[in-house]
């Protein structure tokens, strides 16, 4: 797929600038926040807490932009800030290339996710405010993650949910249960 030049700004120096990268204009809003997400990671600290501020404003944010507003605390320190930013970005990043029915090395990159538990929580806070469930816009990936970290949270979150799905994926979803807690 070939992107619109003007979907994205490559340096983004305003909150507009991040907002349009992290949900895109045109495209669907999950590859809107992988293809946009990869230039706002090393954007200053007040860049992160307007931003924030903003997409708290917003009745319209998608998933992915809403879980990562969700798992940032802008009370930290300018550097806990940024490095928690750009880690949720990553980690958030990871669930656009994995499958939870693919190789180990997916899975463990699934479960590492599930091991980062402020953006579990962002995770199923952005789920929470999708008062109906569109089966179409369901994500395995978040699933699997969210089934993995564990939590009595997340675990509800996933069965609210995993009803919506076929009995062979959510075979392959079980296998990721608590997975993130295992030593």
């Amino acid at each position: 797929m070939e992107l619109m030049e003007e979907e994205f700004v490559k340096r983004p120096k305003t909150i507009e600038d991040v907002i349009r990268c992290l949900n895109g204009v045109v495209m669907d809003p999950s590859i809107a926040f992988y293809e946009g997400s990869k230039f706002c990671k090393n954007i200053p600290a007040e860049l992160i807490k307007g931003t924030i501020n903003s997409l708290s404003e917003k009745l319209d944010v998608p998933r992915y932009a809403l879980a990562l507003m969700y798992s940032i605390d802008a009370e930290e320190s300018d550097e806990e800030l940024q490095e928690n930013w750009r880690r949720n970005i990553d980690d958030l990043r990871v669930l656009y290339g994995t499958s939870p029915k693919g190789t180990a090395r997916q899975a463990e990159k699934l479960i590492n996710v599930g091991r980062n538990t402020r953006l579990v929580r962002g995770m199923c806070k952005a789920l929470k405010s999708e008062i109906e469930i569109d089966r179409r816009a369901i994500e395995p990936t978040w699933l699997a993650v969210l089934y993995a970290e564990g939590s009595e949270q997340s675990v509800a979150e996933f069965k609210r949910i995993v009803n919506f799905l076929k009995p062979e994926t959510v075979a392959h979803l079980e296998r990721y249960s608590g997975k993130a807690n295992a030593i």
